[in-house]
């Protein structure tokens, strides 16, 4: 349950953070201060972003308090990177480098290292 837990919260604050930059994305590029910030914080996506951002927030607290933190934290942690480094080439177009790639490969390895214990 631990696992499912760990990448049901590197999930959802990808997703949250993804639709943040989304909504950064949409923000008008011309009018005042007030006026950009008003369009970000109205914005669907912005706050989309933050729902889900919060219920993963409280099912991160949750999975800490129940499993023991360094594991949880270690899974967290190196699922949101991998995630994200999918949704980065997938969702954005960005290019993932070779060294993205062997990067992503060795944070993968030192979570299996500390699950392995």
């Amino acid at each position: 349950m631990q696992y499912i837990l760990a990448v049901s919260v590197a999930l959802m604050l990808v997703a949250g953070q993804s639709l943040w930059k989304i909504g950064i994305m949409q923000m008008p590029g011309s009018g005042s201060l007030a006026q950009k910030l008003t369009a970000v914080a109205l914005s669907p996506a912005i706050l989309g972003g933050c729902f889900i951002y919060l219920i993963a927030t409280l099912l991160y607290m949750y999975t800490i308090g129940k499993y023991e933190y360094s594991t949880s934290y270690a899974m967290i942690v190196s699922a949101s990177l991998i995630i994200a480094t999918i949704a980065a080439s997938i969702i954005f177009h960005e290019k993932i480098s070779p060294i993205n790639i062997l990067g992503v490969a060795i944070i993968l390895c030192g979570v299996l290292l500390v699950l392995k214990r």
